[in-house]
C-alpha cells in the first residue's frame, strides 16, 4: 500500500495516528540501544561513557560514540522490524495453507461422493 492509498483508505487521522506510533517506536529503539545495548558494549570495551568517546586525530575529535549509538540504533530498529516481519509472513501463510488444506480436503470429499454416485450409476444401468 502506498502513501496515496493509505491516505484515500485511512484518511489524514490514520496518516497522524501512525506518525506518532511511528515515533514513538523510534524513541523505544533509540531507548533500547542508548540506555542498555550502549552500557554493554561500555562494559565489553571498559569506556565509561561510549556515547561521548571521542577519537583525536591531528587535533580533531571524531565522535565514534554518537556514530556508533546511530548505527546501532538503526540495527535494532531493522532487526526488530525484520523479526515482526518474518513473524507476521509465517503467521499468515500458515493461516492460508490451513485454508487451502481444509478446502483440498472438502474438494476430495466431493469428488469422492461424485466418483461413488458414477459408480452407483454405472453399476445400475450397464450390468
Amino acid at each position: 500500500m502506498n502513501l496515496y492509498e493509505f491516505i484515500s483508505h485511512y484518511g489524514i487521522v490514520g496518516l497522524s495516528i501512525a506518525t506518532a506510533v511511528g515515533l514513538s517506536f523510534s524513541t523505544l529503539v533509540n531507548s533500547i540501544s542508548n540506555e542498555f545495548i550502549l552500557p554493554l558494549i561500555g562494559i565489553l570495551f571498559h569506556v565509561r561513557n561510549i556515547k561521548g568517546y571521542n577519537i583525536k586525530i591531528m587535533g580533531n575529535d571524531f565522535g565514534i560514540g554518537i556514530i556508533l549509538s546511530n548505527i546501532l540504533s538503526y540495527l535494532v530498529l531493522v532487526s526488530i522490524i525484520i523479526g515482526v516481519g518474518y513473524y507476521l509472513l509465517y503467521f499468515f501463510t500458515s493461516k492460508i495453507r490451513e485454508i487451502k488444506l481444509e478446502t483440498d480436503k472438502e474438494q476430495l470429499q466431493t469428488s469422492k461422493e461424485i466418483l461413488l454416485e458414477l459408480k452407483k450409476f454405472n453399476s445400475k444401468y450397464y450390468n
